[in-house]
């Protein structure tokens, strides 16, 4: 998989349906190490935490489709 390269990697892994991608994400998470998925959660948390600040203090934010469409 290392000679793929992780770009071609993506490319082909979002070309599946949703229900496989999750099947993906779900076996990945599972290869983590003990307590990564909390790591990862409380990484989420804070992000979500920053970007909510920032929207209560400069009363601008994105709409998500905005966001998704420019992909």
């Amino acid at each position: 998989m290392v000679a793929m390269g992780t770009e071609k990697l993506l490319e082909a892994v979002l070309q599946l349906s949703e229900s496989e991608r999750m099947a993906i994400v779900e076996r990945l998470l599972e290869s983590l190490p003990p307590g990564a998925e909390q790591k990862l959660d409380e990484e989420w948390e804070a992000e979500l935490d920053r970007r909510f600040e920032e929207f209560e203090t400069t009363g601008e934010g994105t709409f998500w489709e905005d966001l998704k469409n420019q992909e």
